[in-house]
Parts: structure tokens; C-alpha cells; sequence
């Protein structure tokens, strides 16, 4: 009896964590191994070979790339939005999508308090006045806000199983467990 063939899958980015091993222990795994994005031909190129693809926000998925992806089963989005995927175009196909809610939840509260903190204590305005070589011994009327932190090196790792999960459930035929268009497994 033959084995059966692995899913291919191009994942546009390295993920933190140990969401790459995990996807490479159950496809036939391609990473792009740059920092920054691929070019859209590289994208093109490699979505028309795959199964799967695991995308960031600057990773356009449209009806172009869909039309020379014949084999395209699955897409996930390592990002809790997914504007740079075609929703409609994917349904149509009945191509699941999946994202990463709730994941930048706490983050964006945090970002939301910094910038309130930074308004409220004039930190643009302390940071000008000491570049400016005017400080001396005290800062009148300016108080530095505590640092807040941002997406913490483990919310990215998160994020990125969340996608894994996504795209290993719609390579299985399962509904992602965050499928931005579910009526496909209605």
C-alpha cells in the first residue's frame, strides 16, 4: 500500500516557539527565511505548489494568488485581523481561514495605557526637552511614566501555535478552532 503524501505547506515567516517543528513533524514543511516578507512573485510561486499557508498581515492572500493555487486547501493567518486575506474568495473555494483572536487583547489595553500615560505625564515633551540639552537638574512639570510592556515574546509564541493549530485542523478536514469563515463546516 502506498503511503500517502504529506500536505505541502509555505510558511512566510519564522515562527517563535516550537510552532515550526510541530507543523514539520506532520507536512512537508518550506520557510521563508528572511526577515522581512517574500516578494508577492516568491509568495505566487510558492502558493501555486501547496496545500497550506500560514500568512502574516503583509502576506496578500487574493484572487490572483487563489487562481494559480490549485492545490490551496488552507490558510493561516498569524494575526488576530485578516485584511490582507480574501475572505469571500476563500469561501468560495471552501478554503478555510483561520486567525488568532484575543491573543493582543491585553496588549492593545496596555498600548491604549501608555499612550494615556504618556499624555498624561508629557513624555514626548520630557524626551524633547532632554535632547534638546535643556535639563539640568529636574524636569518642571514633566513625570516619566513606568514602562508597560507590549506583546511579550510569549504572545507571539502563542499566536504562532494558534496558526499551526488553525491550518493542521483544516489540512485533517476539521474546522480550524479559529475560523474566520465557518459556514464552511455547517
Amino acid at each position: 500500500m502506498e503511503r500517502p503524501t504529506r500536505p505541502r505547506v509555505f510558511v512566510t515567516r519564522q515562527l517563535p516557539g516550537d510552532a515550526l517543528a510541530r507543523l514539520a513533524a506532520q507536512v512537508s514543511l518550506r520557510v521563508w527565511e528572511e526577515q522581512l516578507p517574500p516578494p508577492r512573485e516568491v509568495l505566487l510561486s510558492e502558493a501555486r505548489e501547496v496545500d497550506g499557508l500560514i500568512t502574516l498581515l503583509t502576506d496578500r492572500v487574493d484572487e490572483p494568488l487563489l487562481d494559480g493555487a490549485p492545490r490551496l486547501r488552507a490558510v493561516s493567518n498569524v494575526a488576530v485581523g485578516y485584511d490582507n486575506i480574501d475572505v469571500a474568495a476563500c469561501t468560495a473555494r471552501r478554503i478555510p481561514v483561520g486567525n488568532t483572536p484575543g491573543v493582543l487583547t491585553e496588549t492593545t489595553a496596555d498600548f491604549a495605557f501608555a499612550l494615556m500615560m504618556g499624555l498624561a505625564r508629557r513624555v514626548a515633551e520630557a524626551d524633547a526637552y532632554v535632547r534638546a540639552g535643556k535639563w539640568r537638574m529636574n524636569l518642571p512639570n514633566v513625570l516619566l511614566a513606568p514602562h508597560i510592556a507590549s506583546a511579550s515574546h510569549a504572545t507571539r509564541g502563542r499566536m504562532a501555535s494558534m496558526a499551526v493549530d488553525n491550518l493542521l485542523a483544516a489540512l485533517d478536514g476539521r474546522k480550524p478552532p479559529h475560523c474566520v469563515n465557518p459556514e464552511l463546516f455547517t
